[in-house]
């Protein structure tokens, strides 16, 4: 039996930065080259208070490219509704300790640095105080 062509896979090569918050602060743990078959995201996140803005930023202070993630360090709020002869009572939940994320760019020959922000609200999108300015070179 003959097995059908395989088609090529292009590869392509990224930046990954790993971070770490921990108590509102950010700091970066490595910053690493990876080549892959990275493929886009098919559906856009949509933005809420709390999430974080990451962006390469080139020499002159223009933004690169950006992207939004989810905060490692995100409360969520349940609802506990296992109260027998209570009232539900609202629970908040979040990881405690440093948290681990990280976050991967397309290699860019003009990017300077990666700042982290924190998004506070996103109608209009405002953010909190720069949680981290990475500087590196390429």
């Amino acid at each position: 039996l003959a097995m059908p062509p395989v088609a090529a896979v292009e590869l392509s090569r990224q930046t990954v930065f790993r971070l770490i918050l921990d108590d509102g602060r950010c700091r970066l743990e490595t910053i690493e080259k990876v080549n892959g078959d990275f493929r886009k995201r098919r559906v856009r996140r949509q933005l809420h208070p709390g999430m974080l803005s990451c962006r390469l930023i080139s020499t002159n202070g223009a933004i690169l490219n950006e992207q939004f993630i989810h905060a490692p360090d995100h409360v969520c709020a349940v609802l506990n509704t296992n109260r027998i002869g209570k009232e539900p009572e609202v629970l908040l939940l979040a990881g405690l300790g440093p948290q681990l994320f990280q976050v991967r760019f397309p290699e860019s020959p003009s990017a300077d640095q990666l700042e982290i922000h924190r998004v506070t609200a996103t109608s209009p999108l405002r953010e909190q105080s720069l949680l981290l300015t990475v500087p590196f070179t390429q």
